[in-house]
């Protein structure tokens, strides 16, 4: 959160409305499938959130049968995307935005320095920011907001389970508290790795800038060899770094379906053994603590994402002030 609503970002509000909307359009289409499930059937006595649609739908004039229903479910399907897909083009053009004002910021701050401050300055390191990390930074802020798009639509699917059954919506809860839980390790693990990959990639940089600078005296005194094996070390540590990071996303990739199942099948033992609840519910329901709990998992991996590169987002905001 911290990365997407950074004071060098752009069209936040705008992104969070068009999500919140393709949140309620899709809740809106998922809820109706409940009456399309009775209807097919054979269900002449709706209840519950199902009579409570139906009622609505009369309320405005619109007939209850299977035709409408199942126009309001692709219609709500429909809108989702539509308001997704201009929510991801604010992302692209806040990305953009973010990219130019950095690079701006840093350029603008660099030529109004003392010259004390280059002094103790290597040169490479803020070419490598300028390029290589506000890149990164960018990068960060994209991955950030992918995050909070299937953070606002897990909400949603959890409010909407809610009004389908309180004890489903419990499971769903559970399952994505379970799910972060077990997957918070591994961003960890990624976190410390997105560091030390920022870390070995300046000090690499830097010092292979200091040393092009000064190959030719170096090739005299055939010291050239020792510069080698002192890259050499930094490159050694960079691939320690991102060897880490494959592994921990590979993890995270393939963990999330077994989960899924144990989480899905420990749920819908409870609502049929526990709680009796009908095949239509069960089948809503099911569908629900799956789209809930695939998108905690989800987040997890984009989060996963945006902490391997926010070590580059924040070395930028620090040279900026």
């Amino acid at each position: 959160l911290r990365i997407f609503f950074s004071p060098y970002a752009t069209k936040q509000a705008r992104i969070l409305i068009c999500l919140a909307l393709a949140a309620v359009a899709e809740g809106f289409g998922m809820a109706t499938l409940l009456p399309v499930l009775n209807a097919l059937s054979g269900e002449t006595e709706p209840k519950g959130i199902a009579l409570t649609l139906n009622n609505v739908l009369e309320s405005v004039g619109l007939s209850p049968k299977l035709p409408t229903l199942l126009t309001i479910v692709v219609v709500g399907m429909v809108l989702k995307a539509a308001l997704s897909i201009v929510a991801m083009n604010y992302v692209g053009f806040a990305v953009t935005d973010l990219i130019t004002r950095l690079r701006t910021e840093l350029v603008n701050r660099l030529l109004r320095a003392r010259w004390s401050y280059f002094t103790g300055q290597p040169a490479g390191r803020i070419s490598n920011i300028v390029g290589l990390e506000v890149s990164r930074s960018t990068e960060a802020y994209m991955v950030s907001a992918q995050a909070l798009t299937l953070s606002v639509q897990a909400i949603g699917y959890t409010i909407l389970a809610f009004f389908l059954s309180w004890p489903i919506a419990l499971v769903a809860i559970g399952g994505g508290a379970g799910m972060t839980l077990v997957l918070q390790r591994l961003v960890r693990v990624t976190r410390r790795a997105g560091r030390k990959q920022t870390l070995r990639t300046s000090e690499l940089i830097v010092q292979l800038n200091d040393a092009l600078v000064s190959i030719k005296p170096m090739k005299a005194m055939a010291r050239h060899a020792q510069v080698g094996d002192f890259l050499g070390d930094k490159i050694a540590g960079l691939r320690r770094a991102l060897r880490r990071q494959v592994l921990s996303k590979q993890v995270m990739r393939y963990i999330q379906e077994p989960m899924l199942v144990i989480f899905l099948a420990a749920g819908l033992y409870i609502a049929v053994a526990t709680w009796g609840i009908p095949l239509a519910e069960i089948l809503v329901t099911g569908l629900l603590i799956e789209r809930t709990i695939t998108n905690v998992g989800k987040v997890q991996q984009e989060v996963q994402k945006a902490v391997a590169v926010e070590s580059a987002f924040w070395s930028v905001h620090r040279l900026i002030d």
